[in-house]
């Protein structure tokens, strides 16, 4: 299905590319983070599920995902693969939802949202946004993939009052359906509009006519050498960032997940400490832009650093007693702004020190090693507090592996010899 061609459109392709990559990290983190974290309560009550029968399913939909992640790497780096994968995604995600709603049981939930759904979390748009958008661009390379990764911070700021309110009227069930509408509207026919890069429609990144002849591979810039996934981790450099990348990513469940409980140990009501997710959201939310413009400023590998350092002093702060709500409302907003600059700022090493022609495939390398590390830290920071009584002893674990993430791109000032 052929789409608008650029002579028609009055702007740069690139930017339909990073609304597209929006609309689908909104709606698919929305759905599986926000809103079932709000639905949990009423299904358990309606169906007297246990909570570990809920959220098994998630769990199940992340494995697969990691494990097809390669897969669909290599797919991503092909002419059609991109929208392919994102409506394939978006149309068995929406499945996934309107099974879920007429479950009976814990095992047709399983399979509904867990397996439909991991089939569907395979074309995860966090991934495809990774592969697909720093190809459009190379200037603008840091607002554009900000841009396209900020939907989970508008959803931590719509979705939970909008699935609340719509599920006091109509029940879990028809709000699963209904978040099945909304993710073939947001995902499914977005989909429909990505293109892998700009020469296959006669673009150059960030605006232009491409060469002639430049349609079937892209065109590396002057400083630009392209590495298949292959080449780029037989090098030093390939796994130097992928440990500082797993590393980092290992707070980037923690923060959100935890705030809530870590700020009642603290001494706040669950009311007070609740209200702290909303600073999260909204910082999170600015962080894409702020971190992406630095990335533009600097350099990638010194925005990877100062992110380090700061996600580091963040995770420290944590530590100590919260003298009241307002000190905790700051730490939220910091909590967010660290985690908006791991999702920005980590899928720009790529494509800065290896190119763009096989992005894709390098990222489904990547993600399976992320996947594990972002879903080892809640784990981690869990057994800390089971152990212990306390979230201490996590925290500064966790504050050490931001630290040492960032320490481990310091000597890496070069992109590998080609």
């Amino acid at each position: 299905m052929s789409v608008v061609t650029p002579a028609r459109t009055p702007f740069f392709y690139g930017w339909v590319i990073v609304a597209a990559a929006f609309c689908g990290t909104f709606i698919f983190i929305g759905v599986q983070v926000f809103a079932l974290g709000i639905l949990v309560k009423p299904m358990s009550a309606d169906m007297g599920w246990s909570r570990s029968a809920i959220f098994l399913p998630l769990f199940l939909r992340g494995v697969i995902g990691a494990l097809a992640a390669p897969f669909v790497g290599r797919l991503l780096d092909r002419p059609r693969g991109a929208h392919l994968v994102m409506t394939v995604s978006g149309v068995l995600s929406a499945l996934s939802l309107v099974l879920a709603a007429s479950a009976r049981d814990e095992t047709q939930f399983l399979l509904a949202f867990g397996l439909v759904g991991g089939l569907a979390g395979a074309g995860n748009p966090f991934i495809v946004a990774g592969a697909i958008v720093p190809k459009w661009f190379l200037r603008k390379r840091g607002r554009a993939i900000g841009l396209a990764m900020a939907g989970p911070g508008i959803a931590a700021l719509v979705l939970p009052l909008a699935v609340t309110a719509f599920a006091s009227s109509n029940g879990w069930r028809a709000t699963w359906v209904a978040l099945g509408a909304a993710t073939f509207l947001l995902m499914a026919l977005p989909g429909l509009l990505l293109r892998r890069q700009p020469e296959d429609m006669g673009l150059a990144p960030d605006g232009g006519s491409a060469p002639v002849g430049a349609r079937s591979a892209p065109r590396p810039a002057a400083s630009e050498h392209d590495y298949t996934a292959k080449q780029a981790f037989t090098t030093k450099v390939g796994w130097l960032l992928l440990l500082s990348v797993g590393l980092i990513q290992m707070s980037l469940l923690v923060l959100p997940a935890n705030l809530v409980p870590l700020f009642v140990e603290r001494g706040l009501s669950p009311r007070q400490a609740a209200t702290t997710l909303l600073a999260y959201g909204i910082t999170s939310t600015l962080a894409r832009l702020g971190w992406g413009l630095l990335v533009e400023a600097t350099h990638v590998r010194v925005a990877t650093i100062v992110l380090a350092v700061f996600g580091c002093a963040v995770q420290l702060l944590l530590v100590p007693a919260v003298d009241g709500i307002a000190f905790a409302l700051v730490l939220g907003a910091l909590a967010g702004y660290a985690t908006g600059g791991i999702i920005t700022v980590t899928p720009l090493l790529w494509p800065t020190y290896f190119g763009r022609r096989h992005l894709g495939s390098i990222i489904g390398v990547v993600t399976p090693v992320t996947t594990v590390a972002s879903n080892a830290g809640p784990l981690l920071l869990a057994q800390a507090f089971d152990r212990t009584g306390s979230y201490t002893l996590g925290l500064v674990a966790l504050a050490l592996a931001w630290l040492v993430g960032g320490l481990l791109v310091v000597p890496i000032k070069k992109k590998p010899a080609a």
